[in-house]
């Protein structure tokens, strides 16, 4: 299927992330430089067409939530799009000649070190953020996107450093994750000819050097396919009672075979709401509907997925759905493995608990009460899929088995 831009609505009772899809990744990295930076390089590609004059930020330095900002112990740079813009799919490389002097190779443009900020010393072991931001002169404040977090080092990142949270349409990539060292990375080029985001996500398809100080060469090739959607015109939710209606729409669709609609309760594991079949190639305006029944209580994570024929998809960007009905029941972990604890602002001592599997089938499990509001069900003989716990309450939760 063609690719599809986003048209969100906002409407009562439900919270969107209104903000806009990345505009750039980081596709390379190359920490070999010296102390003074010299050597240093990151080349990262454009996923929309930009203006002259657009201006993208990297910083080296840590994102903190607390503040919602960025530090400036370490460098920021401003990369300036040159006269007559860019192309989406064109790859730009940030080459440190040392001493914060940077010489733009690939593409044109500008980049500088922006004043009141610390030296670029880019390292093996080491993160880049690409965001926007609305005021020049202090722009690790003024953040309006996070589009893309990439990290290498033998340790995970902590917690100051992931921003799925306040910004969760950033791309995040990770590197060596526990590995021997540092590590300097170019995403492959064959991939280049149809690469997806999820592709990129992924440091399987990166040439890695897991050596401290070794050059790496990175690529200048641009990429030959939009990877971002253009074709979705809308994607609408409301909640209505204990259910989340979903409402999208294309324009036209190339080789498309289903949609699906998955959900996390943690902006990290998702799992599927429903299927709905395509249209195959259409090219007028076709509408869709989907129906999440007992989403959480609280903040509910969606995103929705395309898949064409061929196996290849795409990912919407992630909307947020805050369901403030409360069943008077809570369940936790959910998803859950070994077990699953159902606390309720009730005394449970006299409800029964009744699980049923996706196909509505009653399946026994035991159970052990910790107290007269908290009872916890063993799982651990569930097969990984969707359940249903129904109290005698009449109150009915999903739960998902890992």
């Amino acid at each position: 299927m063609k690719k599809i831009l986003y048209s969100l609505v906002t409407i009562l009772f439900l919270t969107f992330n209104l903000n806009a899809l990345p505009s750039v990744t980081i596709c390379g990295w190359d920490g070999s430089g010296s102390t003074s930076g010299a050597g240093d390089e990151f080349s990262f590609v454009l996923l929309r067409d930009f203006a002259a004059g657009e201006v993208i930020y990297f910083t080296e330095d840590e994102y903190s939530i607390a503040s919602g900002n960025f530090f400036i112990g370490e460098g920021h740079l401003a990369y300036t799009i040159p006269a007559g813009g860019l192309l989406e799919n064109e790859v730009v490389r940030i080459l440190d000649t040392g001493n914060d002097i940077f010489a733009v190779q690939c593409a044109g443009g500008t980049a500088v070190k922006v004043a009141g900020t610390g030296n670029w010393s880019f390292s093996n072991v080491d993160e880049i953020y690409a965001y926007s931001a609305s005021n020049p002169a202090s722009p690790w404040s003024s953040i309006t996107e996070v589009h893309c977090f990439i990290f290498a080092s033998n340790i995970s990142p902590n917690a100051d450093q992931i921003v799925s949270g306040e910004w969760p349409n950033s791309i995040y990539i990770g590197f060596n994750l526990n590995g021997p060292g540092g590590v300097n990375a170019d995403f492959k080029d064959p991939p280049k000819v149809n690469t997806t985001l999820a592709m990129l996500q992924n440091g399987a398809n990166w040439d890695q050097v897991n050596i401290a100080n070794t050059n790496i060469t990175l690529s200048c090739t641009d990429f030959t396919n939009n990877m971002l959607p253009i074709e979705l015109i809308s994607f609408d939710a409301r909640l209505r009672g204990n259910e989340v209606l979903f409402d999208w729409a294309t324009a036209t669709e190339v080789n498309n075979e289903r949609f699906e609609i998955e959900h996390s309760t943690d902006n990290q594991i998702f799992s599927l709401v429903g299927t709905v079949a395509g249209k195959g190639t259409s090219y007028e305006k076709n509408s869709y509907k989907l129906v999440h029944y007992y989403p959480n209580i609280g903040i509910n994570y969606y995103r929705l997925k395309q898949i064409d024929y061929d196996g290849k998809y795409d990912y919407s960007e992630i909307v947020y759905v805050r369901n403030y009905l409360d069943t008077g029941i809570s369940l936790y972990p959910n998803p859950a493995k070994e077990h699953i604890t159902i606390n309720s602002s009730n005394i449970l001592t006299n409800q029964q608990f009744l699980v049923y599997d996706a196909m509505g089938r009653q399946i026994n499990l035991s159970s052990s009460k910790e107290n007269e509001y908290t009872v916890r069900l063993n799982t651990s003989s569930l097969e990984s899929g969707i359940y249903f716990i129904k109290l005698s309450s009449g109150n009915l939760r999903k739960v998902i088995k890992l």
